[in-house]
């Protein structure tokens, strides 16, 4: 397996564990929908793009920022 393909498989473990879909992915990243499904694309196949490390990164950082339903974050 390749880096990119892993990064890629990192990516989508990330958006599947948040339960998040391409349109809020593409929110989250201030992305398009066609930059994100092109990042979901494997390795090879047309119109495939790599995930950016960036990217990975700052998903990781918004979605530990997430409060979970029900929840408040102290001080609001």
């Amino acid at each position: 397996m390749t880096n990119q393909e892993k990064l890629r498989k990192r990516f989508m473990k990330l958006a599947d564990d948040a339960q998040l879909d391409t349109a809020a992915l593409a929110t989250m990243l201030h992305s398009s929908v066609a930059r994100i499904t092109s990042w979901k694309r494997e390795e090879g196949r047309p119109g495939a793009n790599p995930v950016p490390m960036w990217a990975i990164e700052l998903l990781e950082f918004k979605i530990a920022a997430m409060v979970p339903p029900g929840k408040h974050r102290e001080g609001k």
